[in-house]
């Protein structure tokens, strides 16, 4: 495997599995192994998978690795040093060989049956080289963006994630060529960052069959929105929205305008303020001069003190703005 121009490389292998369920480990081993036990107890057997350890401390990688001793279909790889989940997902699609890559935390368990169904559901809808499925505890956020979330089928594209009419989690099934394509950004410690293969695809097909479910009771939960408050939060958030804008923003505003950029802008104004970053806050600036938004500072001080900012954070970036233009 190697790195060229930005983009992952990978060796083709003959007679490849159907899937490479894919799973970044850190310090996980009071729950690691319910999530292998739940992919080895499924009865559909063409997979691979593939677990990335990300320099645990705390013997994850053992755990792991005697439970690959058993089952020749499960690898282990162990990074030297921490990656993030970007990085050692990246690592893991990188020596993957399936047609379809199956992205699973390592604090979640597949549903039982769910390869079958989810391969099922493939050779039965061909044609499409991005499937979404449910996770256990986003039913009710489904229907709240009016997907089925009984089994039904949705078919969903590239507008309607720029306009923001479908979002939340998700199980992904991507075509491997294509996550090839578009690695995870390793900089984003917390964040995913999917938008380039929705971008790719253009389509997408989403199943409200149940595939993955999850445990997000723990205080150290995979999931974003765990430690979304967090100092380190704020600057994977500043920095997944500028990334976001600069590359999708012409699209977002090309399908829904200023409503469609608005809160993206917000979100970048305010990440910067709490983060104290004043080359990303003129960034924004002119991000919002350009999409005609010069009012989106002011609603960023409103979210920072509903959040309750450190004062000495808004007096400076009060300071730094008090002769500008944004308050027209």
């Amino acid at each position: 495997m190697f790195m060229k121009k930005g983009k992952i490389m990978a060796v083709e292998e003959l007679d490849p599995p159907f899937f490479s369920i894919v799973v970044a480990c850190y310090n996980r081993r009071d729950c690691v192994s319910n999530c292998l036990f739940s992919v080895m107890r499924q009865e559909f057997s063409d997979w691979e998978m593939v677990v990335v350890d990300d320099a645990s401390a705390d013997g994850s990688a053992d755990v792991v690795a005697e439970i690959a001793s058993r089952d020749r279909r499960i690898s282990l790889v162990r990074l030297p040093e921490n990656l993030g989940p970007a990085g050692a997902r990246n690592r893991a699609i990188c020596v993957s060989r399936g047609r379809f890559i199956l992205i699973l935390d390592s604090d979640d368990r597949l549903a039982d049956g769910a390869l079958g169904t989810i391969a099922g559901f493939i050779e039965r809808n061909g044609g499409f080289r991005y499937y979404l499925f449910a996770v256990s505890d986003m039913l009710e956020r489904y229907r709240e963006f009016g997907l089925p979330a009984d089994g039904r089928v949705a078919e969903l594209n590239y507008r309607d994630w720029l306009s923001g009419r479908v979002a939340g989690d998700f199980t992904h099934v991507v075509e491997r060529d294509v996550i090839l394509r578009h690695p995870f950004d390793e900089e984003l410690r917390i964040y995913e960052d999917f938008f380039p293969c929705y971008k790719e695809t253009q389509v997408q097909l989403f199943c409200g069959a149940v595939a993955a479910e999850r445990d997000r009771f723990r205080a150290d939960s995979v999931t974003r929105e765990a430690c979304f408050y967090r100092r380190r939060a704020w600057t994977a958030r500043k920095m997944q929205e500028m990334r976001f804008l600069n590359a999708c923003g012409d699209d977002v505003f090309a399908v829904s305008g200023l409503d469609g950029v608005s809160p993206h802008l917000e979100n970048l104004f305010l990440s910067s303020l709490l983060d104290g970053d004043r080359d990303a806050w003129e960034t924004a600036e002119k991000l919002a001069a350009k999409y005609g938004f010069r009012k989106c500072a002011l609603l960023a001080f409103v979210k920072a003190a509903r959040l309750r900012a450190p004062f000495s954070v808004a007096v400076a970036a009060c300071s730094y703005l008090k002769n500008r233009l944004l308050y027209r």
